[in-house]
Formats: structure tokens, sequence, C-alpha cells
């Protein structure tokens, strides 16, 4: 999804006519309407203020991903997200993955940067979508206790049938703070063309 217009602040320039305001006025109503409502939805349907004449002037824009529960931050060249550093997270000591469509392996990827020390949980939920022929899905937690790193592999998805699901995926270990929770998935065996969505749910617990 993009706006109808591009957005420049040199257009209409000095020379423009008189009787062209109205126009000219309706033209700026739409493109600030249009990029208003552009600032949350669908990950998908996240724009890109780049097209625009002079994308650095976007620069801190804010995007909210309805469906994955992710922030984003316009650099003035490219969205970054900032979901682990946003306020509400840091305040409530709680963070929360939510992707559909999974085709491969996720990488290392950050879920919280821990800022206190302490006894965190997390829950894990790997729902196979489309089946494969065989082999599994695992997802495994990455964290440090202040001495070493320690990671976990959690139940096993197996990718046949159509709903096949890891269940009791929860656990509590202690976290040291300045460190990263991380998370990641690995295909064991897998053999055909599976998806999957993965859900994330991590909580302080003090």
């Amino acid at each position: 999804m993009a706006p109808t217009n591009n957005y420049d602040v040199t257009q209409p320039p000095d020379t423009q006519a008189a009787n062209l305001l109205g126009q000219d006025l309706r033209n700026l109503a739409l493109n600030v309407q249009q990029r208003m409502a552009l600032i949350s939805g669908p990950l998908a349907n996240r724009w890109n203020p780049g097209a625009d004449i002079q994308p650095a002037n976007w620069t801190g824009l804010l995007y909210f991903a309805t469906d994955t529960q992710q922030v984003f931050q316009w650099s003035g060249s490219a969205w970054v997200e900032i979901t682990n550093t946003f306020i509400l997270t840091t305040l409530l000591g709680s963070a929360s993955v939510r992707l559909n469509g999974q085709s491969a392996a996720i990488p290392l990827t950050t879920l919280y940067a821990v800022p206190t020390s302490g006894i965190y949980r997390v829950c894990a939920d790997c729902l196979v979508t489309t089946a494969g022929a065989s082999g599994s899905i695992e997802t495994i937690i990455t964290w440090n206790n202040g001495i070493s790193s320690q990671s976990i592999g959690m139940a096993l998805a197996t990718v046949t049938p159509v709903g096949s699901e890891s269940t009791n995926s929860s656990f509590n270990f202690f976290a040291s703070a300045g460190t990263n929770i991380q998370y990641n998935t690995q295909f064991i065996s897998v053999f055909g063309s599976p998806r999957y969505s993965l859900n994330l749910r991590l909580e302080f617990l003090g």
C-alpha cells in the first residue's frame, strides 16, 4: 500500500497560479490524510517513505504492525524495528512475537534486551499451518545468566499433519541485565515445504 502522491515540501512553487490554490490545498489534505492512515496496519502494508522526495524528513516516524505486534521507526532511509526498546516493553518487563506463514528456519533473533536481572518466563507455541512430508521444527531460546550463555530447545512440532503443534513449551530462567534473550527455530530432517506460525511470550517474574 502506498500514498497516491509523492510528498514534496518544495511544491507548489511560489509562481503557482493563484486560481490553483483550492486544488493545492486539497492535494495537501489528501497527502496528510493518507500518510496518517498508514501509521499502523499489517506488516505487509508498511509503506515506504523513501519513495517521497525528501525521505529524511520522515525521520522518527513510527509504524505499528498490528499483526506481528512490532514497532518500527523510520531512520531517514529505512524502517528500523524498535519493539524491544519501546517504553511499554521496558516498563512491563514483557515481550511477544507473532510470526505467521514461516517457511524456513528463523535465525538467532533478539526477543528482549534485559534491563533488570531476575527470573523470566517464556512460553512458545509453534503451529504447522501447511504440512511437509516429514521432520520437525524446534524452537530454541537463548539467554545469559551473567556467567555464561545458555539455551534450551523447546517441544518439537512435527511437520505433518496440518495443525501439529508444540505443547508444554514454557519454562523459567535467570537472565542478567545488559544481555539479550533470543530465539531461533531449526528444521530437523524436514522434507517437503511446510509452513508454520511462531508465537512467543516473555514475562518478567521478579
